[in-house]
């Protein structure tokens, strides 16, 4: 998001509404799997959290072979 900024300001919104249209289906269809597989309704977002909260958000650095 901060790429399309950097440009020009105009496309920043835009990429920012694009963003959470793909974001509002993905958690909706997370708390529909989360309370059809058992959870309460009150319970699913709060498991949704504690999963993104320890979703690696970078990739791992490349490990070097040893020689």
């Amino acid at each position: 998001m901060g790429g399309a900024s950097v440009v020009d300001v105009r496309p920043g919104p835009v990429t920012w509404l694009v963003a959470a249209a793909h974001e509002v289906p993905q958690k909706l269809g997370d708390f529909g799997i989360l309370v059809h597989s058992g959870r309460s309704p009150r319970r699913a977002p709060a498991c949704n959290l504690v999963s993104a909260l320890f979703f690696p958000h970078r990739p791992p650095t490349p490990r070097t072979p040893h020689a």
